[in-house]
């Protein structure tokens, strides 16, 4: 058979072929913390600057918390935990665009969905199919939880990123990378 599909090669093939735009966000955490458990599960969330992309992000960690167990107040004061989300980026970033986007996401996917044949035939299918160029969409926040009113917050900086290929994806991946960052963030929660 010529092609031969694995588990990720399936749904990679299938989005490739429909034009689904499937666009992987990557993420990271410069410090994993511990945040002490206490009995109360309620938390406030605050963030800075107060801009619209905070809606972004907090709407889905807001719904994270929530399936975690926690209510979200909005008075720091009667909340057992207090989330400090300072936004240091979030939107395209500058430089120029990539133009081996598609010839790498075409190789990947024909080496799924393929092996080593795939991979050069989706290497050579993306480098004719790309007219587009992608450019880095970054979102980072640097996040500060505490327990009131005596414990030094805990600290660190979670970071995710994808490639937008077309202007009118953009939406979308600003909506995939805010998610990914609200589903890092309530990962920290115990």
């Amino acid at each position: 058979m010529f092609l031969k599909f694995s588990r990720l090669g399936m749904p990679l093939g299938l989005c490739l072929l429909l034009g689904l735009g499937c666009t992987p966000v990557n993420s990271r955490v410069s410090q994993q913390i511990t945040v002490a458990p206490v009995a109360e599960r309620t938390i406030c969330i605050q963030t800075e600057p107060a801009v619209a992309e905070t809606v972004l992000i907090t709407k889905p960690l807001a719904k994270n918390l929530a399936a975690k167990g926690y209510q979200v107040l909005e008075t720091p004061e009667q909340a057992a935990y207090n989330m400090h989300l300072n936004i240091v980026a979030f939107g395209l970033r500058g430089g120029p665009p990539s133009t081996y986007s598609g010839p790498v996401v075409g190789s990947a996917a024909g080496h799924a969905l393929g092996g080593a044949t795939g991979s050069l035939v989706g290497f050579g299918l993306g480098r004719l199919l790309s007219g587009s160029k992608s450019v880095p969409f970054i979102g980072k926040v640097e996040v500060s939880i505490s327990t009131p009113p005596s414990s030094e917050p805990q600290q660190t900086v979670i970071s995710a990123w994808a490639r937008v290929y077309k202007e009118h994806q953009e939406p979308k991946v600003r909506q995939a990378v805010a998610n990914k960052l609200a589903g890092k963030i309530a990962a920290l929660m115990p």
